[in-house]
């Protein structure tokens, strides 16, 4: 179906929900597709299936409904909604006490009936409330099972932010609809704080998007927001006391035990009013990523037809010739019925697309269920009809003329060292899988120590297998239009880099996310050099992020097991200049015999800049910087940071030692101190 996409509504690793146009009609939709990694795994459209059977058995005003479900592509098309209440708040800020109250009553009437027919909601937030064009919302995006004798999913298709504590932990009871309430308290106080919500908590801007401390603070019975309206200007006393009624954390002592009793309150109060929700634009801002972040594509896709009815037959078409839908055996396409013609219809690929041509024989052509009057093109999971016989298309991308077998899907990073990419890599074996595919700048070529030293890299570090560090997969070279590219492909991880955090924070990041990022780093550390590798270059850019928010340490081109020159040497003075701060002193001094202790050094280097938000050593060229790093001590960290225990400082001033046999010579051993410290 080939919807125009006007905005994103929500986005994760598992799928994203959009807002889509029909060029054709200009009738609007809400799209919730799977991301192509997750239309690979069964359990995600079985989730899916789950989501189409449970809306459809509660049916209400105040759900979204489903008016198209292909589980198996992925997908489910609702009524249109212009926005989340999440987007919404972004945007125009907290809801007035009358919005606040008319969105909750609305909440209650879908949450009525769902409690009525024995079914809980399961996620009820922020990015589950829709607002659909006419200002008035709906629940969406359903966890949904029945209370009586179902249980919460994985916790992959909950969002932490808003648990219920009987649903983490069982000794709170079990769950039941007032858990949904719990969680339409916190949708409320959402609304009405604003984006100042996590600071309620005691959280900053980094620890919000980390879903371990939500569960901690919903699962602790003696965790709560004490005092938390004086903390928010103009909210009314009586809207305060009904979201304070509805937050607390033992279920039986809940203000509000059904639905209908919340809703019976809310109307007795009055405080709602006949106003919608205003029209909502997404930002002028938000504009499409630049020309150059995703490379035009230069080479046409394989198309795939799959028959939707038995015998289900299978055709793949190269995209250098074109596809004859007839009723003649030896056509390219061959449907043996009397009711299809020998010249039915036509497939071709032009302008790096496929397109389907009717030739106008009485059972038509049909694309999507409409009739195909002229050129159409078709696009990944829609259907094709010719006469009774229906085909599901796929598109098969080998490339965008770049690197064979790798689709470019957006650019991340540009820079010295190259560009940066997701991208979809097409397996021989017909998977895909989401990857970060590195590309080299085109004087790389002409470095023939830095060439050799990059493909003994690429096998060495593939011999570390290990949860903490980054998958490398592929790596080397290929020629295109005259020219030679080197790339490198590595595992994807979505939650960025501690060199992001540092400078999304501008200050200090929490402590005991610092700590368990350098836990996990020096596991990594400890298998490189259990395999006789040094990474020799650790800093903040190569310590990523999974989903799980746990590290890994990538960037392992400079890795190998002998040294040959100096730091300076090796990357021919392209390391930016505050990455030296990182660098153990024998490293910057070109030393022939380095240890395990250099990389606990580039190790402890990052952690110090994450907990004081500082560089130790300042300075207007590279000499200035390199004479301090080589020759200076280390402040305390708790003199950048008061806050930071003062157990801290031995330990830094160990692992920053100049001297390498002053510092922890291994990563198990630098772990074993550093899970001993303060946070």
């Amino acid at each position: 179906m080939d919807f125009r996409t006007l905005h994103t509504l929500v986005e994760n690793s598992v799928w994203r929900i959009w807002r889509g146009e029909d060029p054709q009609s200009r009738q609007r939709f809400l799209i919730k597709e799977l991301t192509d990694d997750a239309r690979a795994n069964p359990s995600h459209q079985k989730r899916l299936e789950q989501e189409v059977e449970f809306l459809r058995a509660v049916e209400h005003p105040r759900i979204l409904p489903v008016r198209h479900a292909d589980p198996g592509q992925g997908l489910l098309i609702f009524d249109d909604s212009q926005c989340t209440i999440k987007q919404f708040v972004d945007k125009h800020g907290p809801l007035s006490n009358d919005m606040v109250a008319r969105v909750l009553l609305e909440c209650v009437e879908g949450l009525e009936s769902l409690h009525a027919r024995g079914y809980v909601h399961g996620r009820i937030n922020a990015q589950t409330v829709f607002v659909d064009p006419g200002g008035e919302t709906r629940l969406g995006d359903f966890l949904g099972y029945r209370y009586e004798t179902g249980y919460p999913s994985a916790e992959m298709w909950r969002q932490v932010r808003y648990e219920a504590p009987e649903i983490i932990d069982n000794r709170f009871g079990r769950p039941s609809p007032v858990s949904d309430l719990y969680c339409l308290g916190f949708f409320a106080l959402e609304m009405i704080a604003g984006t100042n919500f996590p600071k309620l908590f005691g959280l900053s801007a980094d620890e919000q998007e980390r879903g371990r401390r939500w569960l901690v603070w919903h699962a602790n019975e003696q965790a709560e927001l004490e005092d938390w309206a004086s903390k928010v200007p103009d909210v009314a006393t009586s809207l305060a006391d009904v979201v304070s009624g509805l937050i607390v954390k033992t279920p039986a002592r809940r203000r509000f035990q059904t639905a209908r009793d919340l809703g019976n309150h809310l109307r007795q109060l009055g405080l709602h009013s006949r106003r919608v929700l205003p029209p909502f634009a997404p930002e002028a801002s938000a504009k499409a990523a630049p020309a150059d972040a995703i490379p035009v594509r230069r080479v046409p896709p394989v198309l795939h037809l799959t028959e939707r009815r038995p015998p289900s037959r299978s055709f793949r078409y190269e995209s250098d010739g074109m596809v004859l839908v007839s009723r003649v055996e030896q056509a390219s396409l061959p449907i043996q019925d009397p009711d299809i013609g020998t010249r039915h219809a036509l497939l071709a690929c032009q302008f790096l697309d496929w397109h389907v041509y009717d030739l106008f024989h009485p059972s038509g052509t049909f694309l999507n269920g409409r009739k195909v009057e002229g050129p159409q093109r078709v696009v990944r999971g829609d259907e094709l009809r010719f006469g009774k016989h229906s085909f599901l298309v796929n598109l098969e991308f080998e490339g965008t003329g770049i690197i064979p077998r790798f689709d470019l899907l957006k650019r991340l990073h540009h820079g010295r060292g190259g560009d940066l990419y997701v991208a979809r890599w097409m397996r021989k074996s017909g998977e895909t899988k989401k990857v970060a595919l590195r590309i080299f700048p085109a004087e790389f070529q002409d470095q023939n120590d830095q060439i050799r030293r990059f493909l003994r890299a690429i096998p060495e570090a593939g011999r570390i297998k290990h949860k903490n560090v980054v998958q490398m997969y592929r790596g080397g070279m290929t020629r295109r239009s005259g020219m030679t590219i080197w790339f490198l492909a590595s595992e994807f991880l979505p939650n960025g880099s501690l060199r992001d955090r540092i400078a999304r924070t501008k200050g200090p990041l929490p402590l005991d996310m610092v700590r368990q990022a350098g836990l996990d780093i020096a596991q990594a550390l400890q298998a490189s050099a259990e395999q006789q590798i040094l990474h020799r270059n650790v800093n903040p850019s190569c310590i990523l992020f999974d989903g799980d928010e746990q590290a890994k340490l990538g960037d392992f081109v400079l890795s190998r097991g002998e040294v040959m020159e100096t730091l300076y040497d090796i990357t021919r003075g392209r390391l930016d200049m505050g990455e030296y701060q990182y660098q153990a002193p024998e490293v910057l001094q070109g030393a022939g015999n380095l240890t395990p202790a250099c990389d606990t050094y580039g190790l402890a280097a990052c952690l110090f800049e994450a907990i004081t938000g500082k560089r130790p050593f300042d300075g207007q060229n590279q000499v200035e910087i390199l004479t301090k790093a080589s020759q200076a001590n280390w402040p305390r960290p708790s003199e950048l940071n008061p806050a930071i225990p003062t157990d801290w400082n031995p330990f830094m001033a160990k692992a920053l030692a100049r001297a390498p046999q002053d510092r922890f010579q291994t990563g198990r051993e630098f772990a074993a101190q550093l899970e001993r410290l303060m946070v």
